[in-house]
């Protein structure tokens, strides 16, 4: 009877560890659960309202977003605000058939389409309307030098039909920082003289021609060691470009005679340029080409 006891008892005992065993897989496992579940960082407001989660917040936290459901837009002149929210995916943004070029001002934006019905007033028509500088490529005569500036680049923008000045300049002379100045009136760049003592020294004197007194023949050395040394000695073609040449221009050429007009300034004193602009001058050279 005893012996019988005993052999329930150590039964018992071996269920009883086995179901301990059991406890702590369990207990491991829901610890790790936890870690899992402490490692989440959403917070309430990330979390549809009325459903229930949990996270490093605590356990059955309950979500606060609004359920906005669904979404339509009607565009319009202002930007339409979106409600913050979930949505649930239905809604729509309103389109027009009508949304075409076909049917607004000629330049006018709507919605990345561009207008270009012709003969409506406003932006476009290819009539300056009142309000208007100008309209698309009419200028009415307008160019950056009646608006005080420089160049040839004045523009029309295509609403709301103002003048685009960004193509002029508010100078007339721009050094490039290679040895030229632009003009950009006539749109001309020259070379500048210097003290280097190269090519473009201002003591250097050059020749028309090297046929002597009465000799007419562009030969000089204003031709062979000048011309030819600023477009490198080679003749310039856009099917064999050269290099070597001077600030990056192959087509060095002498000014014509209104060209040397347009840059002369005596108000200066002689010579008759800017020396500021266009680089100094020699003291004993007093003819200039």
């Amino acid at each position: 009877m005893c012996q019988g006891d005993l052999s329930t008892c150590g039964t018992n005992l071996s269920t009883a560890q086995g179901n301990l065993t059991t406890c702590q897989g369990d207990l491991g496992t829901c610890q790790a659960n936890q870690a899992t579940c402490n490692a989440g960082t959403a917070g309430a407001s990330d979390v549809l309202n009325g459903q229930t989660f949990s996270s490093s917040g605590g356990l059955g936290i309950i979500g606060t977003m609004t359920n906005v459901g669904q979404q339509n837009v009607t565009p319009g002149t202002a930007a339409v605000a979106l409600t913050e929210g979930f949505h649930d995916g239905s809604g729509s943004v309103a389109g027009d058939p009508d949304l075409v070029a076909t049917n607004i001002a000629g330049g006018v934006d709507i919605f990345g389409v561009v207008g270009n019905l012709v003969g409506a007033s406003g932006c476009g028509n290819g009539v300056i309307d009142a309000g208007e500088d100008c309209d698309f490529g009419v200028l009415n005569g307008e160019t950056c030098a009646t608006q005080l500036l420089f160049g040839d680049g004045l523009a029309c923008t295509p609403g709301p039909c103002l003048f685009d000045t960004s193509g002029c300049s508010a100078t007339r002379y721009e050094d490039t920082g290679l040895g030229t100045v632009i003009d950009h009136q006539t749109g001309l760049e020259w070379q500048k003289t210097d003290d280097a003592g190269g090519l473009t020294d201002k003591a250097n004197a050059y020749t028309w021609t090297a046929d002597g007194p009465g000799g007419t023949a562009p030969n000089g050395t204003v031709f062979t060691a000048f011309l030819g040394g600023l477009n490198g000695a080679f003749a310039s073609s856009a099917a064999s470009p050269t290099t070597g040449c001077y600030a990056g221009h192959c087509d060095w050429r002498l000014p014509v005679v209104e060209e040397i007009h347009a840059i002369v300034d005596c108000t200066l004193g002689q010579p008759c340029f800017d020396q500021a602009v266009f680089g100094p001058r020699s003291t004993t050279q007093q003819t200039y080409w």
